[in-house]
């Protein structure tokens, strides 16, 4: 499976988010592991997909990434809230979340 497909996010299909976000379904694949944890860089590669089909912008300027704990293989979920959104530059946060 290349990179450009194990990134990709679809328009959320699951349950209905609060009015402010966007939602958006992604799956962790197994391959982009380290000792069964996947690779930060491709966490992150994943959710800033979402941010930017949520902004309509090709790639990040800058972004930032806290862990809270590991993330495993499997379905997941990023809500995108915009924070602020200009014409030249937009500003947004996104939480990936599993189970």
């Amino acid at each position: 499976m290349s990179f450009a497909e194990a990134t990709s996010v679809t328009r959320g299909t699951t349950a209905p988010p609060p009015s402010h976000l966007e939602r958006f379904d992604a799956t962790i694949t197994e391959g982009w592991d380290i000792l069964g944890n996947a690779n930060g860089g491709y966490v992150l590669a994943t959710v800033a997909r979402a941010l930017s089909s949520a902004l309509g912008r090709p790639d990040p300027i800058t972004i930032t990434a806290h862990y809270l704990r590991p993330v495993g293989s499997g379905p997941a979920v990023i809500d995108v809230e915009k924070v602020r959104e200009g014409r030249t530059l937009a500003t947004a946060t996104a939480r990936l979340s599993r189970d």
